[in-house]
């Protein structure tokens, strides 16, 4: 759905929506967290900053980073002996700080010997309104202390009869932790694709555990024929391990996952397969395998009655793509080891959703023809995998079995807060998910605006429990009426 928005924007702003440049990728394995700002300008909250006092009530701190404000400290000039306040961010274990940008203002009493300093560094200043600045903070280091202090005799000013007090404000920051720490495998991928030798077909499930030191277990990947299949979170820690991070240990030091691979995907005969986990930086990966198996999802084998082989054959397009209100065909035939048609053979249809882990069940059934032919008509619905299973009476195996993949454009509708702002407004699109619900962060929305002839994502967001995903913009710099389309 395209909506037009006007708004009155700067005709130089980049970025119309979630003003911030992309973030640059790492030269190192390390990856991002944000602090009271994500990339999209929703408000967040400052994980792992600590405020220290010297205890006076002249001193304090403040985080209203997720609600709205930033990181505050003050500190009185009426205070006597050495004091201070400060802000500390330190690197998790196993990780260190190898760059940042965090918006840090100072302002100091006129006439105070008060001190605003980075500890460990150059950066330091006194005076009013001593000290703007969003510069990037370079160099590699194990924590980040941003003071307010006064020397060993107390905050003094050359103007006692006005006392007054000193304070310093943390804005939207973005860290760089280095994590050179990579994940390992501690328990050994299950299920038909890593039994090495093995013969297998339909949907196959590995299952795995992983544990990492620094920003956690991130993602798994498949590998088959030294190529990747499929990539996903293995466990999202409560929405803490999708980017951008928001924390600075994002992930799970161990989590055990899933993944699902479709063997209808690749062609019968002998494949490899890879398992590989990755740590928050996305770099950083440990790998399993690879495993030789044999695919076999268009042959068959004798049942352990004697039963004479059998083929499902004439199924086409192992991947189907149909829009959402639409019903999928899965038709074929069923011969025996000569190419013979079986008649009145009957046929039992599966389906499983396309999310991992997902339990399969039974949707329904077909009968051969006097040539073996058959048709099911699958009903609506979200992305499946469909599987046709051909079992004669008295076997305890199925002789033949063939698997579709029907892939649904999800039904999603886009829906904005208003549809005309002024400067100062802000505006929320929401994204609605039809159809049939699924998990909370089982699938992510894209979110994109027009810019010129391209469209052009701007924020990223997780469905959650009731197949939603919203984002917001402030709109700050007003100069003319514009229109804009947003998807």
């Amino acid at each position: 759905m395209i909506l037009r928005l006007l708004a009155a924007l700067s005709l130089g702003m980049a970025l119309p929506v979630g003003a911030r440049a992309a973030t640059p990728t790492p030269t190192v394995p390390s990856y991002f967290q944000y602090s009271c700002r994500s990339p999209s300008e929703d408000w967040i909250g400052a994980d792992r900053f600590v405020a220290n006092l010297d205890g006076s009530a002249q001193t304090g701190a403040r985080d209203a980073c997720a609600t709205g404000g930033q990181l505050e400290l003050w500190l009185s000039t009426t205070t006597s002996g050495p004091n201070y306040a400060e802000w500390t961010y330190a690197a998790p274990p196993h990780t260190v700080i190898v760059g940042a940008s965090i918006a840090r203002q100072a302002s100091l009493p006129s006439g105070s010997n008060m001190q605003y300093a980075l500890v460990g560094t150059t950066e330091a200043c006194q005076g009013p309104g001593c000290y703007l600045e969003n510069r990037d903070i370079p160099g590699t280091r194990a924590s980040l202390t941003f003071r307010l202090s006064c020397p060993g005799t107390g905050c003094s000013t050359t103007n006692p009869s006005a006392p007054s007090t000193g304070t310093l404000t943390l804005g939207a920051g973005r860290i760089q932790l280095s994590d050179q720490e990579p994940p390992k495998i501690t328990v050994a991928p299950s299920g038909g694709l890593f039994a090495e030798g093995a013969t297998v077909d339909g949907a196959q499930t590995v299952a795995f555990s992983a544990e990492d030191l620094g920003g956690g277990v991130y993602k798994a990947a498949l590998v088959v024929d030294g190529l990747e299949r499929t990539r996903q979170v293995v466990d999202d820690n409560g929405g803490a391990c999708r980017e951008p991070f928001v924390k600075a240990v994002p992930c799970k030091p161990s989590a055990a996952g899933r993944l699902v691979f479709d063997t209808s995907q690749v062609t019968d005969g002998r494949h490899t397969f890879s398992l590989v986990v990755y740590d928050a930086t996305g770099t950083n990966s440990a790998t399993f395998g690879p495993v030789s198996v044999t695919v076999a999802n268009r042959g068959g084998g004798s049942s352990a009655s004697g039963t004479p082989a059998a083929r499902l054959v004439g199924i086409r397009r192992p991947v189907r793509r149909q829009p959402y209100p639409r019903r999928a065909l899965v038709a074929g035939r069923l011969v025996d080891a000569s190419g013979s048609a079986i008649a009145g053979a009957g046929l039992a249809v599966f389906s499983a959703v396309e999310v991992p882990g997902a339990a399969e069940r039974q949707i329904g059934s077909a009968t051969t023809d006097a040539k073996g032919r058959f048709g099911f008509v699958v009903p609506r619905g979200p992305s499946r995998r469909i599987s046709v299973r051909y079992r004669p009476a008295g076997a305890s195996t199925d002789a033949a079995a063939s698997t579709v993949r029907v892939v649904v454009a999800a039904p999603v509708a886009l829906v904005p807060s208003a549809r005309r702002l002024r400067n100062g407004q802000r505006l929320t699109l929401t994204a609605r998910l039809g159809g049939r619900r699924v998990p909370a962060g089982s699938a992510d929305v894209a979110f994109q605006v027009l810019i010129g002839t391209r469209w052009r994502t701007f924020a990223t967001r997780s469905l959650d429990a009731h197949g939603r995903a919203r984002v917001h913009h402030r709109f700050r710099v007003t100069y003319q009426r514009l229109t804009y389309r947003f998807r």
